[in-house]
């Protein structure tokens, strides 16, 4: 995967975002950038609820 990253203290580090990705390793769902962390929980956990509701 081609995540996407940003240069800090000398090293490469991924930026924030959100992967919702399946028991057969599918992604389901991404969130970039994430802004708000708990915030980004919360609205992945709505998508796994309306997933499971189909």
């Amino acid at each position: 995967m081609l995540l996407p990253t940003f240069p800090a203290g000398g090293v490469t580090r991924y930026k924030r975002l959100t992967l919702l990705v399946d028991p057969t390793a599918m992604v389901r769902a991404v969130q970039f950038p994430v802004p708000d962390p708990v915030g980004s929980v919360d609205e992945m956990l709505d998508v796994v609820r309306e997933h499971r509701a189909v």
